[in-house]
């Protein structure tokens, strides 16, 4: 048994410099258990997380062992278990390292004190790696369905376990659920374990100052220590090699915004939270880069940092707000992928819809066409009665048209120029005086990102649903 001390003080330079700080200890052989407690100053935020010796400069493929950012000052590992957050596995004998993440360090600096306990006792929490069981066998027609692709629990920054997020995802008719916790996979062993009727996508959400990046079905850890393009680009490259799709996620002001040119990735997560969020920042950056000739698959997110179940959150708040509808093949992470890569996605605000989709012909939205002659682009509508359709191409908004009825299949005559066209549905009239009412409700209790104000949201159209492209040949 034995216990370390490290102290010293941080510097706006030494954030500047490296945001991460790497601080050694020794660990001897046939260790039993390693807790790490620290401890700074008021007023500034340190993420931490640990590496054992295997770990190397970025980008490490193996020897990572956990991370809670700033939802945790302590932890606890062993062979067999672990707080959330962090990997069980063997306790290697040699250096091991203490991971610093500098957020946010005042103008003053940040003394910091860290502790490692050794085969000390320990009150802190710490999971059971799972029983393994048998995979359970989904089944799915070939169809369109409801999930989302942006979820936490209490293995990042989230006060719920993975069976409340379950819960709550299939009390709101989800069939499909990522789950995306910072930075970490300690989550996916879980996820192989538990009973779910839902098709589970285990994920990770690369998380930094520069922006946040998801990867789905990735088979293994993708290091999130990325400062440039270059940093991210072998980001990408890694996680597509261990089988996953990647997303730009919410690249607006709070999300945090996208630092870097956009990377070759799949998808764009242009719908995060309630639609108020200021989403409509994401749209216009989704807008330029489709004019500008990139296909990118748009996607949605609630990013619901599950805080338990029953959730009494508002139901604009919770898992499933909003919905990303996939077109699958079948109950398959494959298909998911497939969906994900291909287009085959459409947003609305919750599960109940509205259901927009959009069709050229037989072909899906997300696939490339050639233009035909007398071949019209068919919206399909269900579930927004008494709101407004628009048609967006290469030269942006063409024309709005109202929505009569709950299930409308309206067709557009296009010109031949067009290289892509999509969809949006918009709140008009009671529908959209009741959901800026919610919102102000948000804002005056304090529930709104900060500095969002009314009159920003009532600038721009109300989004209840987004189309994906539809593709054209030059």
């Amino acid at each position: 048994m034995s216990i370390i001390k490290k102290s010293g003080t941080f510097h706006r330079e030494d954030q500047q410099d490296n945001p991460y700080v790497y601080v050694p200890f020794e660990v001897p052989r046939q260790s039993q258990q390693i807790e790490v407690r620290l401890k700074f100053d008021i007023g500034n935020v340190i993420d931490l997380g640990l590496a054992d010796p295997r770990f190397t400069d970025f980008p490490a493929m193996e020897g990572f062992r956990g991370w809670s950012g700033g939802f945790r000052d302590r932890f606890v590992i062993r062979e067999n278990s672990a707080t959330p957050g962090y990997i069980p596995g063997p306790l290697y004998e040699g250096t091991w390292w203490v991971l610093l993440g500098l957020y946010r360090i005042s103008a003053e600096g940040c003394k910091y004190q860290i502790e490692i306990l050794i085969d000390e006792e320990t009150e802190l929490t710490h999971l059971p790696l799972p029983a393994t069981k048998d995979e359970i066998q989904l089944s799915l027609e070939p169809g369109w369905y409801p999930g989302d692709l942006h979820s936490h629990t209490y293995h990042s920054d989230a006060w719920g376990s993975l069976e409340d997020l379950l819960a709550a995802a299939e009390s709101r008719g989800l069939s499909f659920l990522a789950v995306t916790d910072h930075n970490t996979t300690s989550h996916h062993p879980y996820l192989k374990a538990v009973s779910s009727p839902l098709l589970l996508i285990a994920g990770m959400e690369l998380t930094t100052d520069f922006g946040h990046m998801n990867v789905f079905g990735a088979k293994d850890w993708i290091d999130f220590r990325f400062q440039c393009f270059e940093d991210i680009m072998a980001a990408v490259t890694c996680a597509h090699a261990l089988g996953g799709v990647c997303s730009v996620n919410h690249p607006k002001e709070g999300g945090p915004r996208w630092q870097f040119a956009f990377p070759e990735v799949s998808c764009m997560e242009v719908w995060q939270a309630p639609w108020a969020n200021r989403n409509w920042e994401s749209l216009d950056w989704y807008q330029q880069l489709l004019t500008k000739g990139k296909r990118i698959t748009l996607i949605g997110g609630s990013d619901r940092h599950q805080p338990g179940w029953p959730d009494r959150g508002p139901e604009a708040l919770q898992i499933g707000s909003p919905t990303t509808w996939l077109y699958l093949e079948d109950a398959s992470l494959s298909s998911v992928l497939k969906a994900l890569q291909n287009g085959w996605a459409s947003v609305s605000e919750s599960p109940q819809g509205p259901f927009l989709n959009l069709c050229y012909g037989s072909s899906k939205m997300g696939e490339t066409v050639e233009h035909r002659p007398g071949v019209s682009v068919e919206a399909r509508v269900n579930g927004a009665k008494g709101n407004m359709l628009s048609w967006w191409t290469n030269k942006g908004l063409l024309f709005t048209q109202p929505l009569e009825s709950d299930t409308c299949c309206i067709t557009f005559d296009l010109e031949g120029s067009e290289t892509f066209i999509r969809a949006e549905v918009w709140a008009q009239g009671e529908p959209l005086t009741r959901r800026l009412e919610q919102v102000a409700t948000f804002i005056n209790a304090g529930l709104a990102p900060e500095g969002l104000r009314l009159e920003q949201i009532k600038a721009h159209p109300y989004r209840l649903a987004l189309s994906n492209p539809i593709y054209f040949k030059s």
